[in-house]
């Protein structure tokens, strides 16, 4: 027997988006109460101000929701698609490396598939959004934030494995030779641009692979 409303009952993948929702929700109210703490350091004016905020736990419990399940929905998405392909000529893992290193070699273009397009475009993505769920799950005090000048940012430095160092000449990172060099790279992102995104990726991914799926 169930018990609430029809609507407020959902599926594993509307739980994640909600989730992520959530984490938007979260690191919005947390960013406004930090920058009461220096509002009057900051105007239009300001061309430089940056202010540290190490690993601050609030930040890091948003960010961490927003990758974990941000992580659920690849696995997910790699499962449904895996799935959808059995039995036809053009097959992928559920795996995501594998699966990644076919499809920038182009060992998916000629399924018709929209999503593949759109999953390759957007590498650099889904890449970092398994590589920095492990590093929250394994290292969170590598995860440090800090407010410059006009947003905050998380930043930290995240090793190459080696079974990831054919998919690095695809990403949209700086200085890959000396990132393979010292088998390791900085990420910074912007997180008043990238909670929105999170959401808005996932959005646009399902819709496109509901269409494929219909066809």
């Amino acid at each position: 027997m169930e018990f609430g409303k029809p609507e407020d009952l959902h599926g594993n993948i509307e739980v994640r988006l909600l989730s992520i929702e959530r984490a938007i929700a979260q690191y919005q109210f947390s960013s406004e109460k930090l920058k009461l703490r220096f509002d009057d350091k900051v105007d239009q004016h300001t061309s430089l101000f940056i202010k540290g905020f190490g690993n601050e736990i609030n930040f890091l419990s948003s960010f961490r929701e927003l990758f974990f399940n941000s992580r659920e929905l690849l696995d997910s998405l790699l499962i449904k698609l895996n799935t959808e392909r059995k039995g036809q000529s053009i097959q992928t893992s559920r795996k995501f490396l594998p699966f990644a290193r076919k499809l920038m070699k182009g060992e998916y273009d000629q399924s018709g598939l929209r999503i593949f397009g759109f999953l390759k475009i957007n590498i650099t993505y889904i890449f970092h959004i398994r590589k920095i769920r492990n590093e929250i799950k394994n290292q969170p005090a590598n995860i440090k934030f800090r407010f410059v000048t006009d947003h905050f940012e998380a930043y930290f430095r995240i090793p190459i494995m080696k079974d990831e160092m054919e998919l690095i000449q695809f990403l949209d990172i700086k200085n890959k030779d000396e990132a393979l060099e010292k088998m390791s790279y900085h990420c910074i992102y912007n997180l008043d641009e990238l909670f929105p995104e999170m959401l808005k990726f996932w959005r646009t991914c399902s819709s496109i692979l509901e269409k494929d799926i219909s066809l």
